[in-house]
C-alpha cells in the first residue's frame, strides 16, 4: 500500500514532507503514482517542489505517455497539471501529446486553457500551423489574438519551429486596424524570413502617420528578410522619404544590410543631417558592425558639413 500512504504525504501540510513524498512516488512507475506526485499543484509551491515535481514527471513519463496514446488519461478540470507535464517533458514527446490531444479542433476563441502558451513552448509545426491559421482567419478575441503572436514568435525565437506553409497570410493580420496586434505580427515577418511581405513592410517602415515601434519593426523584418526588394525599396527610402526619421531609419537598416554598397546612401543622410538630427544618425550608424570603418576611409574624400563632423568626432 505504498502508493496510498505516499499520496497522503504528498498532500501533507508541510511542504518538506510533500516534497519527499512526490520523489519516493518517482520510484513506483506507474500512472497512479504520477497523478499522486502532481496533486501537490493543488497546494502552494515553492521553487524545491517545483523542482522536485520536474525530476518525478520525468522519471515516470514512460507510463504516462503510454497512457496517453492508449486513451486511458483524462484531461477534463485538469488544466494545470497537463500544462506542468507537457512543460516538463522534452518538446518531441509533448509535440506528439498535444497533437493527439488537438486533434485539429480550433481553440476556444477566448484562448481559455494552456493550450495556446504550450503550442508555442512545445507544438510541432502541424500544432503551430493550426494556431496560426485560427490567428489568420480571426479566429481569436484580441487578448487571445495577441497571445497566440506571441507564442508562434517564441516559437520561432527559441525553437526554430514555424507553421508548416502559408507564413504569407500573415500580411492579412499585418492589416489588421488594431496596432497592438501588428506590432505583434511584424517580428514574425521577419523571423519566418516571408520575402513575398517585403513590399508590405516597406510601406509601413515608410509611413510616417504609424508609431515610431512599429516602423522599427518593420525595418527589422526587412534586415532579417534582406533580399534584393528589401535592399532596393530601403535604398528608396532612405534617398526619397520626406520625414527625417524615416530617411534616418532606412539608411541605418541598409547599412546593416547592404556594406558597401550602402555608402553613398550614408554619406548622402550625414550631409543632410541637421545639427540636432546628426548625433542621433552617428550613434545608430556607428552601432552597425564595419560601418564606422567604411566612413573612416570614405570620409576624406567626402567632407562632412563641420556640425556634422564634429558630432561625429564627439
Amino acid at each position: 500500500d505504498a502508493t496510498a500512504k505516499l499520496g497522503r504525504l504528498a498532500a501533507d501540510e508541510h511542504p518538506r514532507v510533500r516534497l519527499e513524498a512526490v520523489r519516493a512516488l518517482a520510484q513506483i512507475p506507474t500512472l497512479a503514482a504520477l497523478d499522486l506526485a502532481l496533486s501537490v499543484l493543488d497546494r502552494p509551491m515553492d521553487p524545491f517542489l517545483d523542482y522536485a515535481l520536474w525530476l518525478t514527471v520525468n522519471d515516470l513519463s514512460a507510463p504516462w505517455l503510454a497512457a496517453v496514446k492508449a486513451g486511458q488519461v483524462d484531461f477534463a478540470g485538469r488544466d494545470a497539471q497537463l500544462a506542468f507535464v507537457l512543460k516538463a517533458l522534452p518538446s518531441a514527446q509533448t509535440g506528439e501529446v498535444l497533437g493527439r490531444i488537438l486533434g485539429g479542433k480550433p481553440l476556444p476563441r477566448d484562448g481559455s486553457g494552456p493550450w495556446i502558451e504550450l503550442i508555442g513552448s512545445a507544438g510541432t509545426p502541424a500544432e503551430l500551423q493550426q494556431l496560426f491559421a485560427q490567428v489568420t482567419a480571426g479566429g481569436f478575441d484580441r487578448p487571445a489574438a495577441l497571445r497566440a503572436l506571441a507564442a508562434l514568435g517564441e516559437a520561432s525565437r527559441l525553437r526554430k519551429a514555424r507553421p508548416s506553409a502559408g507564413s504569407e497570410s500573415l500580411g492579412s493580420v499585418l492589416n489588421s486596424a488594431d496596432a497592438d496586434v501588428r506590432l505583434a505580427a511584424l517580428p514574425l515577418a521577419g523571423e519566418w524570413r516571408t520575402a513575398a511581405l517585403a513590399p508590405q513592410l516597406l510601406a509601413v517602415a515608410g509611413n510616417a502617420a504609424l508609431t515610431a515601434p512599429e516602423r522599427s519593426a518593420a525595418l527589422t523584418a526587412l534586415r532579417e528578410i534582406g533580399d534584393e526588394t528589401a535592399r532596393r525599396g530601403l535604398r528608396e527610402l532612405a534617398e526619397k522619404s520626406s520625414d527625417p526619421s524615416v530617411r534616418r531609419d532606412a539608411v541605418v537598416a541598409l547599412a546593416s544590410l547592404a556594406q558597401p554598397t550602402a555608402l553613398p546612401s550614408m554619406l548622402a543622410a550625414l550631409k543632410a543631417a541637421t545639427p540636432d538630427e546628426a548625433p542621433v544618425l552617428w550613434r545608430a550608424l556607428l552601432g552597425v558592425k564595419g560601418a564606422g570603418a567604411l566612413l573612416a576611409k570614405e570620409l576624406p574624400q567626402s567632407p562632412l558639413p563641420a556640425p556634422v563632423a564634429l558630432a561625429g568626432v564627439r
